[in-house]
């Protein structure tokens, strides 16, 4: 199966380039000026106050590497065919939008069409030049490898840095390793991920390419954009390269369990509304809560539930809440004068008691974020029937906790004794053999059991950001 989709990738990333030449012949010409006049405007775009490189630090690492092929540094006929694919083949997935940016492609191209000079003046720009290719050569390959500025659409991110030497060490790598223009190829090739759903999502990418630009209707557009959204998502999750994780797709309210390489829960899940979208994290899972409480979070307490409390203390009774005060005490809520609180003053947090009325259900996943959401069961499971799931205050509710709790626990969780819904237990803290990576992203397009892309709304318009 592995080779099979790696027959299938090499096939799309071949026809990409192919495609992509038949028209680069014609909208990559670039008029002819004197030398003089090309001479001058590439010294002055390289010259040293001018230089701007997405990877500063790695390109003057590799320029200065023994081990870096002759191809980057001498104006040799086989470095310049070398350097012109290169230069072929970033504009051509630019097009092809499989990368965020021409990187440095407009410069590229006229450095690749100078002819040959003698002297110091050469050997300055052919230095800066190297720079330049290397540079543009590096911002392809963490493209293809862990996607276009991920950052911006993961929000707290845990699992990253941890992977940060790894990935450069990768990169610098494959970079020291090419020695021809095949080799340029297989490398660039091998960068991106074998999972079906991103090999099917690319596919999809490539057969739905406009000839012409401005021939995209605004629903295609939108439809390539969700595409190419989830395509650069899905690098970066699958880059890490995890046993096993755990993702909660926000569009789709949905969620997955994948150990090695296998999909094995799935899941409907509820996110939070509009007005309280859940946020987008990468983090770990390191513990599971059996009978948990819920602490109701200020905004929620203030805002929604003081006003009832205050018409009528007997509110919280009838749900279970106590009010707990700063050392962490139970007070008599009875007999706190209510009147006196309001949104600027309210010293008190209120917890709701463990149970199966409990707002966290029986079991909650303890998530390592500075936004207060979790994972968690809930006592409302009639609502995971609604075909639009946006209705929490933030957290995300599953609809197969327990399954999903059993799983990684290897077995070992009692849901006998969580089903028989106990009325205020004490919680229970069960530590997991080992910490369970969690990615909670923003992915308008997937690929269901049968193949086909699937397609979300743009319930929060992080889209249009």
């Amino acid at each position: 199966m592995r080779s099979f989709r790696n027959h299938i990738v090499m096939f799309l990333w071949l026809q990409a380039l192919l495609f992509s030449a038949a028209t680069l012949s014609f909208a990559t010409r670039i008029p002819r000026y004197s030398f003089a006049c090309q001479l001058d405007s590439v010294s002055f775009s390289l010259s040293s106050n001018s230089l701007q490189l997405f990877y500063p630090a790695m390109t003057s690492e590799l320029a200065a590497q023994s081990a870096l092929s002759p191809l980057w540094k001498l104006p040799s006929a086989g470095a310049t065919a070398f350097r012109s694919e290169l230069v072929r083949v970033i504009d051509s997935l630019h097009r092809l939008q499989l990368i965020g940016e021409p990187y440095h492609v407009a410069v590229l191209k006229r450095l690749v069409q100078l002819p040959t000079v003698q002297g110091s003046a050469r050997s300055d720009t052919t230095l800066l030049a190297t720079h330049y290719f290397l540079d543009a050569l590096l911002a392809t390959a963490f493209d293809l490898f862990r996607g276009y500025k991920v950052a911006s659409h993961v929000g707290y991110d845990k699992i990253s840095i941890s992977y940060q030497r790894r990935d450069d060490s990768i990169i610098k790598a494959g970079v020291l390793s090419i020695q021809s223009k095949e080799q340029l190829h297989r490398w660039l090739f091998s960068l991106e991920p074998l999972q079906r759903e991103y090999v099917l999502l690319k596919k999809a990418l490539l057969e739905n390419q406009p000839l012409v630009a401005a021939e995209i209707r605004s629903s295609k557009g939108d439809t390539l954009y969700k595409i190419r959204h989830s395509l650069h998502l899905y690098r970066w999750l699958f880059h890490f390269k995890l046993d096993r994780f755990f993702l909660v797709n926000i569009a789709a309210a949905g969620a997955q369990y994948v150990e090695k390489g296998q999909l094995l829960i799935a899941m409907r899940a509820i996110v939070g509304k509009k007005t309280t979208p859940t946020p987008r994290f990468a983090s770990y899972c390191r513990q599971l809560i059996l009978y948990p409480y819920w602490y109701v979070p200020s905004s929620i307490a203030i805002g929604e539930h003081l006003s009832k409390i205050k018409r009528d203390p007997r509110w919280l009774d009838q749900r279970n809440m106590q009010v707990i005060d700063a050392k962490g005490f139970v007070v008599d809520h009875h007999r706190l004068n209510w009147r006196q609180f309001n949104a600027a003053y309210f010293p008190y947090t209120i917890r709701q008691s463990t149970g199966c009325d409990n707002a966290l259900g029986v079991l909650k996943f303890d998530i390592e974020t500075p936004y207060g959401v979790y994972l968690h069961d809930t006592n409302h499971k009639a609502a995971f029937l609604q075909s639009s799931r946006f209705l929490s205050h933030g957290c995300i509710r599953l609809e197969e906790p327990l399954l999903l709790g059993n799983q990684l626990l290897n077995g070992g969780l009692d849901t006998t004794y969580l089903q028989s819904c106990f009325a205020d237990k004490k919680p229970i803290f069960r530590s997991l053999p080992e910490p369970l990576a969690v990615f909670c992203l923003y992915l308008p397009a997937e690929v269901d059991k049968q193949g086909r892309i699937l397609l979300y709304r743009d319930v929060y318009g992080w889209l249009k950001k």
